[in-house]
């Protein structure tokens, strides 16, 4: 916890050629619904990518992992992929902030909290 505590990052959309930036997957609990989901990475103060451990929804598992996808509402989702096919940018690729001394990251969109680590 001590570590979590002292880490201090972005967490950024992927926004690389070639890159997956988000996807949507229906959930074996209701086959009518989609989960919308941003994939994203943590980047610290120097563009450092950062391992973290993330609790993949889909198979319960905790991996460390450098890119997972985060769910979002379709909204969030839309918003997006509307910035993105506006220039193949994303201009507000900052989906939240970590600051050192709390424990989760303040988010600039909303999120469901849900995550992938596989896709």
């Amino acid at each position: 916890m001590l570590e979590q505590l002292r880490a201090a990052y972005d967490v950024r959309i992927v926004n690389r050629q070639g890159e997956v930036t988000g996807l949507w997957r229906v959930p074996r609990v209701n086959p009518l619904s989609r989960n919308y989901y941003l994939v994203v990475e943590a980047i610290d103060a120097s563009g450092k990518t950062l391992s973290r451990d993330i609790l993949n929804e889909e198979t319960g598992q905790h991996e460390t992992v450098t890119k997972w996808a985060l769910r979002v509402p379709k909204s969030v989702f839309d918003e997006v992929q509307a910035d993105k096919l506006d220039d193949g940018i994303i201009q507000k690729a900052v989906l939240g902030t970590k600051t050192r001394g709390e424990l989760e990251p303040s988010w600039r969109r909303e999120v469901s909290g849900g995550a992938l680590t596989r896709w």
